[in-house]
């Protein structure tokens, strides 16, 4: 295969009714073969003319492809040939014909396996951005597995319906279907499993991550772990690490609109003041890996539109240039710590972007849910946080630092408001502190000493050292109501987690809930 070829698109669709009339009426006026006894269904005579040749010719007559892929039936199989003829009088590209074991053409489950088993074979992600696929042909079973296959699970090309010239408007008879396959992230944003940092994060790269074309969107407070876990997804799919690349829409948000388009984008030299050299974006840096927009929420709006229609069409094209440049295989990959719900019906963020960002969302728990709900992953984080740090400074390296009871009791019952962020300089203070002490023991003590260290902002609303409430039971009984509250949301409304956590009888506070109802 040429150079030129291997830039070509490929072509697939199945061969459909209509795609067969066309050919039986062409071959019955040429006097290839007699009328058959369903003749009232054909056009006889039959003019062969640019958009009037069926579904199929509609498209390949005026397009070149690499190789034309059509699906065949078994009720087709024995005409297969007379049909490639057909197809290859109004085209020079490679057309091959794949019989499939099709008997069915309306039984979901029959076209499935047989599509599958096309596409495990001829799809390849080097290859996928120039899939065509055209969905008119053949029965709706066939249309909307086509249609599900080319955009889920082998994602990556295009797909298109064409019309006949009769329905076209602006002599247009090819037109894309763009529709995405998205689910509406309100709707399972709260469904977490226990411990949905591990658990969550693996159901996603089992089932989502390898399609390209599902954008991932992770929430979370600050410092929970979305750029790691951004990291993980693209890494565990197979990426290389070159082309993982990160955009901090902050950063690039906080300097003019052609800033932003250049950073992700790409510019040519003089195309705006202050552009003196060709400039490659970072969508483009990530084609065939993934491009991770953190901090998305602060894309000001009108830059929200550029990043949306690039999205749409899978295509970039730099500031100064006319060439659009085809995204080839790019997992997109957003963050944030905001409420994007919350945003979208303020007016401050476009709800068709979060929708297409929000393909499938992970909320990232906060550091003391996970403390509360799953400490045995609480412990392998920490244990993972530390051996992290001895591979990352020759002075650890060669100590195996050990936790006492009381150091884990102080890391469990702290708040972490800086969560995964605050856990990594607490636990990197403490090492040091007890390498520099001669201990490799780090015990409750050293670990109470560097959570002072390691400050955050505190909330405005916590009380003065000098405060006297003017009713103290009824604070008191504010203050119990708030803290067993928010024990009840950490667990997700689980009283018998809530109440271990608290320390209370399960059942007296199943009867302090019926009360204050």
């Amino acid at each position: 295969m040429t150079e030129a070829e291997s830039d070509l698109p490929i072509y697939v669709s199945w061969i459909g009714t209509t795609d067969i009339y066309c050919m039986e009426s062409w071959r019955v006026t040429e006097g290839l073969d007699p009328a058959p006894d369903n003749s009232s269904r054909l056009t006889v005579p039959f003019k062969e003319e640019p958009g009037l040749n069926g579904p199929i010719r509609t498209f390949t007559d005026n397009k070149k492809f690499s190789k034309i892929y059509l699906l065949a039936s078994k009720e087709y199989e024995s005409i297969s040939s007379q049909v490639k003829d057909w197809i290859c009088r109004g085209t020079k590209s490679k057309c091959q014909i794949i019989n499939t074991p099709v008997e069915d053409p309306t039984s979901y489950d029959e076209v499935y396996k047989a599509l599958d088993k096309f596409l495990s074979k001829y799809w390849s992600a080097d290859t996928a951005s120039r899939f065509v696929f055209n969905l008119t042909p053949g029965t709706p079973a066939m249309q909307a597995i086509l249609f599900y296959m080319s955009q889920v699970r082998y994602s990556g090309g295009k797909t298109y319906r064409t019309v006949p010239q009769k329905y076209a408007r602006n002599n247009k008879q090819i037109l894309e279907v763009t529709a995405p396959f998205s689910l509406k992230p309100d709707l399972y944003l709260n469904t977490q499993t226990e411990c949905p940092q591990s658990d969550e994060i693996e159901k996603v790269i089992e089932l989502y991550a390898p399609v390209k074309a599902i954008n991932i969107l992770l929430l979370g407070e600050s410092g929970v772990g979305k750029s790691s876990a951004a990291e993980k997804i693209h890494y565990r799919c197979g990426g290389k690490k070159d082309n993982f690349i990160t955009a901090n829409c902050a950063e690039l948000a906080a300097g003019d609109a052609n800033m932003f388009r250049a950073e992700l984008f790409g510019a040519k030299k003089g195309s705006f003041t202050g552009c003196t050299e060709d400039k490659t974006g970072l969508f483009e840096q990530a084609q065939n890996g993934t491009i991770f927009l953190d901090e998305v929420a602060e894309i000001p709006l009108p830059s929200q539109s550029v990043l949306l229609r690039a999205l749409q069409n899978k295509e970039i094209m730099s500031i100064g240039s006319k060439k659009e440049v085809r995204l080839n295989n790019v997992r997109v990959i957003s963050a944030t710590n905001h409420n994007l719900l919350e945003d979208v019906k303020n007016g401050k963020f476009r709800e068709d972007l979060y929708y297409r960002l929000a393909m499938c969302s992970i909320t990232l728990p906060n550091l003391r849910e996970i403390a509360c709900t799953n400490r045995e992953y609480f412990r392998q984080l920490v244990t993972t946080i530390l051996n992290d740090l001895k591979k990352e400074d020759s002075k650890l390296k060669d100590t195996d630092f050990k936790l006492t009871q009381d150091a884990w009791d102080c890391l469990l019952s702290s708040q972490w408001p800086g969560n995964i962020r605050q856990l990594r300089h607490v636990l990197l203070l403490s090492t040091v502190y007890a390498l520099n002490t001669g201990k490799s023991e780090i015990n409750g003590k050293i670990i109470s000493l560097h959570l002072s260290k390691v400050t955050t902002v505190s909330s405005s609303s916590s009380p003065a050292d000098d405060f006297i409430p003017n009713d103290l039971n009824q604070w008191l009984a504010e203050q119990k109501d708030k803290i067993i509250k928010n024990a009840l949301k950490l667990t997700r409304d689980n009283t018998s987690k809530a109440a271990k956590i608290l320390g209370m009888n399960e059942q007296t506070l199943y009867s302090y809930l019926k009360k204050a109802k």
